[in-house]
């Protein structure tokens, strides 16, 4: 019954966001759409034509829209023809009954390539983590354990439904498979899936906001069978000066739930910033920390993207 509640209050959630842009929208707020407020926006331009092998021009391309640093996930698509390459730095400590400290090269590394102006394919590489945990074992003596070695890759395709050239209201969905490619056999061995939905809409005083619906089919936390998963998301964005200086700061509430045997529920609150100085290369840094005991405690980053 939890994750049935924690489902209807995400939906509820995506649905009051679709209202709240929409009202706006009515009451003749700027947006990104027609951002200097006149009553008149400008027609769009027929992209539906542009696909892998023909690619959008420059001039029609949307605005720059990364995967990371946020660990929500977006409701714009890559423009088609082009593609977006992300990645970072992130270190990782947990203190519990043992403590453990990663440094994941390559984290969140990010492959996305516009097949259609609505339609795009994602690769994401977890990275490289080097791993060390340590405890007192028996007699007071302590006991190491460093572990070396690649993680999985997720395969995603993202739809967007409506609101591909817009900030008022946007959604997307984005079905994925899970491939166990790590190679230190400390994660689930078995294929795992699930499907995002997300939604993305423009609020008052210059803040916009993101809100993702996630259930999947995972493996539980003993990899010893398949279960329900559920992640929900949300993501709180404002530009911390002028629009134009391309420097945005998020707030992040984010929650992992595996049932069945050996159950988690990772929550986990975040801080970060973004940096455009160039139109297609941004700059990011934040760090993500645990508020549940399946969390880690904290995790600093620091990565960038580009698109081409």
């Amino acid at each position: 019954m939890f994750p049935l509640l924690r489902l209807i209050r995400s939906v509820a959630a995506l649905c009051l966001g679709g209202l709240l842009a929409l009202s706006a929208a009515r009451a003749g707020e700027p947006s990104a759409d027609n951002a200097d407020g006149s009553s008149a926006a400008q027609p769009r331009p027929d992209k539906n034509q542009y696909n892998l092998f023909h690619p959008t021009p420059d001039n029609l391309l949307r605005e720059f829209s990364s995967s990371r640093p946020d660990q929500t996930t977006g409701p714009h698509s890559v423009d088609a023809g082009h593609y977006y390459l992300e990645t970072g730095l992130a270190y990782s400590l947990d203190l519990g009954a043992t403590r453990t400290d990663t440094w994941n090269y390559f984290q969140s590394t990010h492959f996305r390539a516009g097949l259609l102006d609505n339609v795009e394919l994602e690769l994401i590489w977890s990275g490289l983590d080097e791993t060390r945990t340590r405890a007192l074992g028996s007699g007071h003596t302590r006991s190491d354990s460093d572990i070396t070695g690649s993680t999985d890759l997720t395969v995603r395709t993202r739809l967007v439904l409506v609101g591909n050239e817009s900030k008022t209201f946007s959604f997307s969905i984005d079905p994925e498979i899970i491939l166990p490619t790590q190679s230190h056999h400390t994660d689930s061995e078995s294929v795992q899936g699930d499907i995002i939905f997300t939604a993305g809409f423009q609020l008052p005083a210059g803040f916009s906001a993101v809100v993702n619906v996630q259930p999947g089919i995972v493996r539980n936390g003993n990899d010893t069978a398949y279960d329900f998963g559920f992640v929900s998301g949300v993501t709180l964005y404002h530009n911390l000066f002028r629009e134009k200086d391309r420097v945005q700061l998020y707030l992040e509430y984010y929650d992992t739930l595996v049932t069945g045997p050996g159950a988690t529920d990772s929550r986990q609150a975040d801080i970060g910033v973004r940096w455009r100085p160039w139109e297609n290369i941004q700059f990011d840094a934040g760090c993500n920390f645990g508020v549940s005991a399946d969390a880690p405690d904290y995790q600093p980053f620091i990565g960038f993207a580009t698109r081409f």
